[in-house]
């Protein structure tokens, strides 16, 4: 392995995210594909970026005593190289601190701002791993504001939201949805083993495959079974409330915050066998791309994608569906291991702000569902106003629907004592994610 190439590849793309405004995303799917790093890098890659992205302000705040005149007065290039450098000092138990500076100086001495070697070498030498640093180090652990800490608390209790921001720190594992129209769980499970990949199942949804180990040198977007489109990259909590929406059997579904199409291809998927089909709709051409091409790799024919806009009403399709799922926008933070961004850049203002969107949206949405028919909410937060309180307020101002509960349709371990659906990373190894069937009576 090659560090010193991988580390500079990992600062273009922070680079680039930063200045450029680039999705890390779609920059870390690229150099996938560009195959420009060895098979055993690129997980290194991932690793770095993500890693400086998620714990910036921990990093920056770590750094801004050593500099009087702070992060600001200094070149970006430096800026970053100094950020990648701390990150690895208070994050990666096994890099060795005297490396880390060392591999840092050199980078900065062949870039344009090599006069600032000294200064890297001698602000690296202060930063201290958290075990050296006594007292001090819980800076390093501080992984979340505080005012998420302190609000979540009185939501859930100290104990539960210490497991969860453990959690959150941690990789989750990967859970691929089987193509069940062209293979079995079985059968994809046994091509997988084929193809190096060895995966389990799993206890929440009979759809899903957890993959327990993947080589370095495979990635699973490149694999055989991906390119015939035997299966697709969705986290266990989203299946779950894929399988709440089919459980009931409906004709026609409407999903309203589609994009990326994870989980209306997982409801097609499951309604397909007896000719249910599923309106897939997004407000923006881009992200109607985006589930366009996910059904098309499927190969599923039973998906009508189109561009609407949920907050929108449309008397021509009231009362249209038997069952409507409002993915809502949210704060994201049941996902905050592969949202990157979502721990810090998110207020309490920004929540009530979304609070107000997300009731607006399941307001719009009961026009569309038929008598006797299911309206499924859920987000991917651990927020209860954006939650259980959202639900609450649409129940206390549109009487004419009620909790239907799902305690007769998930395992006992996923609902709450309300009847909701609610997932834990560190309670059931998948995302953070929040479902209420509401029945229209």
């Amino acid at each position: 392995m090659n560090i010193l190439r991988v580390k500079r590849k990992a600062l273009e793309l922070l680079e680039r995210v930063e200045e450029d405004g680039a999705y890390v995303h779609l920059l870390l799917r690229q150099e996938a594909d560009s195959s420009t790093l060895a098979a055993d890098e690129y997980p290194l890659l991932v690793q770095l970026v993500r890693g400086v992205l998620e714990q910036g302000p921990v990093v920056d705040l770590t750094l801004e005593p050593f500099l009087p005149k702070g992060l600001k007065s200094l070149p970006k290039p430096v800026v970053h190289t100094l950020r990648l450098a701390t990150y690895q000092i208070l994050f990666l138990e096994r890099a060795k601190k005297r490396d880390v500076v060392f591999e840092a100086v050199e980078i900065t001495k062949s870039g344009p701002f090599r006069g600032l070697a000294k200064l890297v070498n001698a602000v690296l030498r202060k930063i201290e791993p958290p075990s050296e640093a006594g007292s001090s180090s819980g800076l390093a652990a501080r992984t979340f504001p505080e005012w998420l800490i302190t609000r979540w608390s009185e939501q859930f209790g100290s104990e539960e939201v210490e497991r969860f921001c453990a959690a959150t720190n941690q990789t989750l594992p990967l859970y691929v949805r089987v193509n069940t129209l062209r293979t079995t769980r079985e059968e994809l499970r046994d091509i997988l083993r084929k193809e190096g990949v060895a995966s389990d199942i799993v206890e929440f949804s009979r759809h899903s495959l957890r993959v327990t180990t993947l080589p370095r040198s495979v990635r699973i977007h490149r694999l055989a079974s991906y390119e015939r489109g035997l299966f697709f990259v969705q986290d266990l909590s989203s299946t779950v409330v894929s399988d709440i929406v089919a459980a009931e059997t409906p004709q026609l579904v409407a999903d309203l915050c589609a994009a990326p199409g994870g989980k209306t291809c997982s409801i097609a998927l499951s309604i397909a066998p007896y000719g249910g089909t599923v309106h897939a709709c997004d407000k923006t051409a881009s992200r109607v791309g985006l589930i366009s091409q996910a059904v098309e790799r499927l190969g599923l024919t039973n998906v009508v994608v189109e561009q609407r806009d949920a907050l929108v009403d449309e008397p021509e399709r009231s009362g249209f569906f038997d069952a409507v799922l409002l993915d809502a926008p949210c704060s994201g933070f049941g996902t905050v291991g592969r949202k990157i961004d979502a721990r810090w850049s998110k207020s309490a203002e920004t929540i009530q702000e979304l609070v107000g969107i997300q009731s607006s949206m399941l307001s719009c949405a009961t026009r569309l569902v038929k008598p006797r028919g299911i309206l499924v909410y859920s987000t991917c937060t651990i927020d209860r106003a954006e939650n259980e309180e959202v639900v609450e307020a649409f129940l206390a101002s549109h009487p004419e629907f009620r909790n239907e509960g799902l305690s007769s349709r998930i395992s006992s371990e996923l609902h709450t004592s309300e009847g909701f659906y609610r997932a834990w990373p560190h309670r059931h190894s998948m995302a953070g994610a929040f479902a209420a069937m509401l029945r229209r009576m």
